[in-house]
């Protein structure tokens, strides 16, 4: 009995990791950690440490580099007007790989940053974004999404050698566009009938 149970949680492991490419590619964390890619796929997970220096860090950065067009809070009141807000729902549904990939390499008429911050300090800074995000959703009185624990759960995935989620519906995407949701019917069901 105790030898099909290990057979079969080693099947499993085994078709997880090639199903994300993790066994084939052991290099794939490194690689999302750069790109915030695993293949074609955007992943979702801080692939770095967070503490609070961490945070600190990405706060300074973000304040620095991205506070002059998006504001101090991340609702693009610091700079020109067609500036997108990080807390448009697009943006808050991106995966953090893509919102990674944008700090870095730039969208639209924002520049990247990769030459003046580094790998770990855009990742820093993607952590700081989700908890502007966090914080008005607490703010506005909408069920919070649970950043510190899906963090605390992607880090220790990390430290147990498997990498963030390289799929589009990762837990921590799906949190954040059922938070979206529900945000999205309570503001409508107070809306005046007509």
């Amino acid at each position: 009995m105790h030898r099909k149970f290990n057979a079969l949680s080693s099947t499993i492991l085994t078709l997880l990791l090639v199903a994300t490419g993790w066994a084939e590619n052991p290099s794939s964390l490194d690689s999302y950690q750069k790109t915030g890619r695993f293949g074609e796929l955007w992943g979702d997970g801080i692939p770095i440490h967070i503490d609070a220096v961490a945070m600190e860090r990405g706060r300074t950065r973000y304040m620095a580099n991205c506070a002059i067009c998006h504001g101090m809070e991340g609702t693009s009141s610091g700079g020109p007007t067609d500036i997108t807000s990080l807390m448009d729902p697009r943006v808050r549904m991106q995966p953090d790989g893509e919102l990674f990939d944008i700090i870095t390499n730039g969208r639209k008429k924002m520049n990247g940053f990769s030459p003046a911050l580094t790998d770990s300090d855009r990742w820093k800074v993607v952590a700081f974004v989700r908890t502007l995000q966090h914080r008005q959703n607490q703010a506005s009185g909408t069920a919070p999404i649970p950043l510190p624990t899906a963090m605390a759960n992607e880090m220790a995935a990390i430290k147990q050698k498997q990498p963030p989620t390289p799929v589009k519906n990762s837990p921590a995407s799906n949190q954040r566009k059922t938070t979206l949701k529900n945000d999205n019917e309570t503001k409508a069901s107070h809306l005046p009938e007509g």
